[in-house]
């Protein structure tokens, strides 16, 4: 016990300091700052441009791969001035004649189509062919013709009764 004793001696010879210790800086209060709002309203935007032009880049990517064949049309003109008209009658005014017109008919082409065998998916249950840049199966028209057999190398089409062989390249 005696340890004891003697720390509380000493602790109440000891002077108390009368004033607190300087500090080297003086304190502030902690203030919070938002964060920035601007990411919020402009980063969805470019990532939806970005998104879109991507998009539509890989789309005109695919398009522009593909060949388009114009189909043939004949176009048919029929003109009415030949046809004759009547003598005016002097105590009656000639009738107005109505308006000339021109019939257009689109008359589909004779000729075969230009098709081009791009691949074949061979399948014994179901064979598939891509013509034209178009995947078809059996029985299917592309271009006005309609497949009729599809062989491992080779697509057999049939248009008016005229029958042709398309092989792979």
């Amino acid at each position: 016990m005696s340890l004891i004793n003697d720390a509380l001696k000493k602790a109440s010879q000891t002077p108390t300091p009368t004033t607190p210790a300087p500090t080297k800086e003086p304190l502030h209060v902690a203030t919070h700052t938002p964060a920035p709002r601007w990411p919020l309203f402009v980063v969805p935007p470019l990532v939806a441009i970005v998104f879109a032009t991507g998009t539509f880049m890989v789309m005109r990517g695919w398009q522009g791969s593909r060949t388009v064949s114009a189909k043939e049309t004949q176009v048919e003109t029929t003109s009415e001035s030949a046809l004759p008209t009547a003598a005016p009658v002097a105590a009656v005014a000639p009738k107005p004649e109505p308006p000339i017109t021109t019939a257009v008919a689109a008359v589909p082409a004779t000729g075969f189509p230009t098709l081009k065998l791009q691949g074949v998916i061979w399948s014994p249950s179901r064979p598939s062919a891509v013509i034209n840049g178009k995947s078809v199966f059996v029985g299917e028209k592309v271009e006005r013709a309609v497949v009729t057999a599809i062989e491992q190398d080779s697509v057999k089409v049939t248009l008016n009764g005229e029958e042709r062989v398309l092989t792979l390249p």
